[in-house]
């Protein structure tokens, strides 16, 4: 077994050299795509708090979507454990489409709320038709399975969907 972990440290590099780089990775996701979102938060040690992304290519496709997003939470079993957020909505054919994703330490109201407030802003950016109709047929619907913080933090970023 340590054979193999050594070799997956020489083909990889280590998990903590991974999360030095991860605030430049960002950065380069975002100069490399405008319309890409990304974002690290890190505690007051330089700790790893929560992480949000939304490439650009999934942000602008999301027009073309379905008016409806899915989201849920799962938990992360790798060694340095934390949840998965997403945002996922449905195409024409029916497929899934990943709009955004977050990695958050607990599923809890404040991590909710932080990923719905970044969410609102990249559908406002790029599919605010679906904010602001008042056609029902292309107003936004939420599909969830009412985890703890979801409810509250939908009604209060996107109150009138």
């Amino acid at each position: 077994m340590r054979a193999r972990d050594a070799a997956l440290v020489l083909n990889n590099g280590t998990h903590e050299d991974a999360y030095k780089n991860l605030p430049q990775y960002c950065q380069d996701l975002e100069a490399a795509d405008p319309k890409t979102k990304a974002l690290i938060e890190r505690t007051a040690e330089n700790k790893f708090q929560r992480l949000f992304l939304c490439h650009g290519a999934c942000a602008v496709g999301f027009a073309y979507c379905r008016p409806l997003l899915g989201l849920d939470g799962t938990h992360l079993k790798s060694k340095y454990k934390g949840i998965l957020l997403a945002a996922t909505a449905t195409d024409a054919n029916g497929q899934l489409f990943p709009l955004a994703y977050a990695i958050v330490s607990i599923e809890n109201d404040d991590n909710w709320l932080w990923f719905l407030r970044l969410l609102r802003e990249v559908v406002e950016a790029n599919a605010p038709v679906f904010l602001t109709s008042g056609n029902q047929d292309e107003s936004l619907v939420f599909l969830s399975d009412r985890q703890k913080g979801l409810l509250e933090g939908v009604e209060r970023v996107f109150p009138n969907q």
